[in-house]
């Protein structure tokens, strides 16, 4: 079963509803219903990490299926000069997408602020986050660490295809390659906060090919 509905029952914000057991196989009634906003962290033409065909092309659909499923889609970034835009073949995937993409640029790593405020000026949601983006141990932790305080009722899903970190031998690496245990800590906090996991972009084929299905 792909459908989760076992929250929201109150609202997320305000404290008073139990927070989501999130499934990483399967997606919640908010990713279905389109309650959700998609978070691209720092996919920049000057980050290292961002510099891999592999995870542009994963990044690229987190943002087409984003897109596809009606979901607001928020993108992260430092000041251009200190590590170039966003890569304009993502932005391109946003054209006529408008209000419901935007981008932020955040002053530290964490963007959690970025994130809440961009999400209360557009009516983004905040019932659910799915995160890409780099660098896994650096700005997609820290931002979703924030974001775990200020939303802690809400689900995030953070996709292993479309994060990346850079390693001191200077190779991107993915979740299954990880020696220098930069997904440690979302391992660690699952334990603590079930409402966030790390999952395979997999998780959306079941309910794509039903809907594709449905079409016929």
């Amino acid at each position: 079963m792909f459908l989760r509905d076992d929250y929201f029952a109150s609202g997320s914000f305000a404290g008073e509803a139990k927070p989501l057991v999130l499934d990483p196989h399967a997606l919640t009634a908010a990713e279905i219903r389109a309650d959700t906003t998609l978070i691209v962290v720092d996919m920049l033409t000057g980050e290292q990490a961002a510099n891999s065909e592999l995870l542009l092309q994963a990044v690229e659909r987190q943002i087409t299926r984003a897109r596809k499923m009606g979901w607001a889609v928020l993108f992260l970034s430092t000041e251009p000069w200190r590590r170039g835009n966003v890569y304009p073949r993502l932005l391109k995937l946003v054209d006529g997408y408008a209000p419901r993409c935007f981008t932020r640029v955040k002053a530290f790593d964490n963007g959690c602020v970025e994130v809440m405020e961009a999400c209360f000026d557009f009516n983004y949601p905040t019932d659910m986050f799915r995160v890409c983006g780099v660098n896994t141990d650096l700005c997609v932790r820290s931002t979703v660490a924030g974001l775990l305080k200020l939303f802690p009722h809400a689900g995030f899903r953070i996709i292993k295809e479309a994060c990346a970190s850079y390693t001191r031998v200077e190779q991107p690496f993915f979740v299954h390659e990880d020696p220098h245990g930069h997904w440690l800590w979302f391992e660690q906090a699952r334990a603590s906060t079930p409402q966030l996991c790390v999952s395979s972009e997999a998780v959306d084929r079941e309910f794509l090919t039903l809907k594709a299905q449905e079409k016929r």
